[in-house]
C-alpha cells in the first residue's frame, strides 16, 4: 500500500479549511494537519482557510513556521503547548492566562449586586430611623444566596465556578453587602435637602460600581486577545504580527462583518470584504485576527477594526451607497456567522481574485478542498413547561441553534454536490460525525475501480489497527457532542479528538481523492502517540 506522495496525488494544489467549534474545532485542525504532514501532503497545501476554534489551530501553526516544509515531528512540536492548553488549562472560562481578569469581573460583579440591592434598601428605610446593625447581615444573606442559587455544586453536575473563583465572587458579595450600612446611615434618619443629597451620593456610588462592572465585562474580547499574544501566538516575548506569518501558505482567519454581513478575511497579506474594500494588515497582531475570527456573538464582545492602518481603497463598484466608499471601521465577529466551515475562501477564489487582481499576491487557486468539519452535531434537549421567562429564553436558544444546525447541514450537502459536480474544485469532508468507517464502506461498493481498491485498503488497515466499527460509531458521537467551549477538554477528550481527526483524514482523502497513501507501519496510527501529545 506505500507508493510516491506526489504520484498518488497528482500533485495537486491543496486546500484546507478549518470549521468552528472552540477547543473541539482546535484539536480536530490539528488532528487533520498532522495527518496531511504524516502523508507528505503539507507540500502541496496553498491554503489554510479557519473560523473560529479552527483558527487557533490555523494561527499556532502559521506562528511555528512553513507548514510545507515541515516534517510530521515539527509538526508535533508545533501543536503540543496549544494541546496542553485545551486538553489542561483551558483559554477562557476558565484557563490561566485569563483568570486573573475573570477574578476581576467577579469582584466587580459582586459589588455592583451588592451595591444595587444596598440602593434599594437605603431608599426604602430613608427617613425611618432603622437600626443599623442587624443590616451588617445582608452582605453575608446575599453571599449564602448567591452561593445556594448558582455556586452550590448539584448531584453529578460540577459548579458553576471552581472554589478559587467562588472565594472572590462571595467575598465581593459580602463587602458590596455592607454598603447596606453605610447607605443606611445617610438616609435613615435624613429628611428635606440632606436626604435628597444623600440619596444623590449613594446612587452616584452605585453607578459608578455598575459603570464599572459593565467596563470590565466589556473587555472580554480583548483579555482573550491579549491572552493569545502572550501564549500561544507569541514570537521572542511578544505577541507576533499577522503579516510575520507570510509563509508558503496563505493563512486565511475569517471573521464576519456585522455591518454588511459579508465575510471579512485577515490574512498576512491582505484585510478585505467586499463592501469594505481591501488593504494590508500593516501592524495588526496574529491573536487579534484569530480573535477576531473566534468572536462568538454573547460570549465575546464584536471588534472595532480601523480601516485607515491598512491603507484599505475600494476600486470595485458595489452599487448603491453600501457604504459610498471605504468605512471608518469594520465591526467583526465569529466568521462562523457567516460559514462554519471556511470553504468560502476557496469556492469564491476567482471571483475574489479577479476583483483583486494587480492589486495583492494571492495563492494559487487550490483544486481540492479538505474541509475538517468540527460543527457540534444538534442532540435532544427537553424544553421546560410552561411561559416562564427561563423556558422562552431556552426555547429563543434553541431555535437559533437549530437554524444554525439545519444552515450548516445544507451547505456540508452543498459543498459534497459540487465536488461531484465541479470539475474545477474537487474535495473531501473529514466531518466529526463520521466514524473512519463509513466512506470505505460506502466506497467499496459505489466508487469506481480505484476508488473501490482504495476502500478495501482502507478497511484493511483498520482490521491491522484492530478498529471496532461500533465503538468507532459511538466514539463519533461522543466526539460531535463535546461542548463548544474555551475551557479545558480534558486529556482523553481532547486525544480522542485528535486520534478521530488524524484517522478520519488519512482514510477518506485517500479513498474520496487518491491523496496520499496508507502504509503498512502502523505506529503513526496508534494511540499512545496522541495520548503524549496532550
Amino acid at each position: 500500500m506505500n507508493g510516491d506522495v506526489t504520484a498518488n496525488s497528482g500533485g495537486h494544489r491543496l486546500g484546507v479549511a478549518l470549521s468552528g467549534g472552540g477547543h473541539r474545532a482546535t484539536v480536530w485542525g490539528w488532528g487533520t494537519l498532522l495527518a496531511l504532514a504524516d502523508a507528505g501532503l503539507n507540500r502541496q497545501v496553498v491554503s489554510i482557510a479557519s473560523v473560529s476554534g479552527g483558527s487557533i489551530a490555523n494561527g499556532v501553526v502559521a506562528n511555528a513556521g512553513d507548514y510545507t516544509t515541515m516534517a510530521p515531528g515539527e509538526v508535533e512540536d508545533a501543536i503540543r503547548d496549544g494541546m496542553r492548553v485545551a486538553a489542561h488549562d483551558g483559554l477562557f472560562f476558565f484557563g490561566p492566562a485569563t483568570n486573573g481578569y475573570l477574578r476581576r469581573f467577579l469582584v466587580s460583579a459582586g459589588l455592583a449586586v451588592g451595591a444595587v440591592v444596598s440602593l434599594v434598601i437605603a431608599l426604602v428605610g430613608a427617613g425611618r430611623r432603622w437600626p443599623l446593625p442587624w443590616w451588617l447581615l445582608t452582605g453575608p444573606v446575599l453571599a449564602a444566596l448567591v452561593w445556594a442559587a448558582a455556586l452550590r455544586r448539584k448531584p453529578a453536575s460540577p459548579p458553576l465556578l471552581p472554589g478559587a473563583m467562588q472565594a472572590p465572587l462571595l467575598g465581593a458579595v459580602v463587602a458590596g453587602g455592607s454598603l447596606a450600612v453605610a447607605y443606611l446611615a445617610l438616609t435613615t434618619s435624613s429628611g428635606g435637602a440632606a436626604l435628597a443629597a444623600a440619596v444623590a451620593a449613594v446612587a452616584a456610588v452605585t453607578a459608578l460600581l455598575v459603570w464599572a462592572l459593565l467596563r470590565v465585562f466589556g473587555r472580554r474580547s480583548a483579555v482573550v486577545d491579549e491572552a493569545l499574544g502572550r501564549t500561544l501566538l507569541a514570537r521572542e516575548g511578544r505577541p507576533a504580527l499577522l503579516a510575520e506569518v507570510d509563509r508558503t501558505v496563505h493563512h486565511v482567519f475569517c471573521a464576519t462583518e456585522i455591518q454588511s454581513g459579508d465575510h471579512v478575511y485577515l490574512t498576512p497579506r491582505l484585510v478585505y470584504s467586499y463592501r469594505a474594500g481591501r488593504g494590508t494588515p500593516g501592524r495588526l497582531p496574529l491573536s487579534t485576527a484569530v480573535q477576531s475570527s473566534a468572536c462568538l456573538p454573547g460570549a465575546f464582545v464584536p471588534r472595532d477594526l480601523a480601516t485607515g492602518p491598512f491603507a484599505m481603497t475600494r476600486p470595485w463598484h458595489v452599487g448603491g451607497d453600501e457604504p459610498p466608499g471605504v468605512p471608518p471601521r469594520l465591526v467583526v465577529n465569529d466568521g462562523g456567522v457567516y460559514d462554519n466551515m471556511a470553504d468560502q475562501w476557496e469556492q469564491g477564489y476567482d471571483g475574489r481574485a479577479e476583483r483583486l487582481s494587480g492589486l495583492v499576491d494571492l495563492q494559487p487557486r487550490a483544486d481540492v478542498l479538505l474541509v475538517a468539519n468540527a460543527s457540534k452535531a444538534m442532540s435532544w434537549s427537553p424544553l421546560a413547561r410552561g411561559s416562564r421567562v427561563a423556558a422562552e429564553v431556552q426555547s429563543l436558544t434553541r431555535t437559533v441553534d437549530i437554524l444554525y444546525d439545519v444552515s450548516t447541514s445544507h451547505r456540508r450537502q452543498a459543498l459534497v454536490d459540487r465536488f461531484r459536480a465541479d470539475g474545477r474544485l474537487n474535495g473531501a469532508l473529514v466531518h466529526i460525525a463520521q466514524s473512519p468507517f463509513n466512506v470505505p464502506r460506502a466506497f467499496s461498493k459505489v466508487g469506481d475501480d480505484d476508488q473501490r481498491r482504495r476502500a478495501r485498503e482502507a478497511l484493511d488497515l483498520l482490521e491491522r489497527l484492530e478498529a471496532d466499527p461500533q465503538a468507532w460509531a459511538r466514539r463519533a458521537r461522543a466526539d460531535a457532542g463535546v461542548k463548544t467551549t474555551l475551557a479545558a477538554l480534558t486529556a482523553p477528550v481532547a486525544a480522542d479528538l485528535l486520534e478521530h481527526a488524524y484517522l478520519l483524514t488519512r482514510v477518506n482523502a485517500y479513498v474520496v481523492l487518491g491523496l496520499g497513501d496508507l502504509p503498512d507501519d502502523l505506529a503513526p496510527f496508534r494511540r499512545a502517540r496522541f495520548e503524549a501529545l496532550t
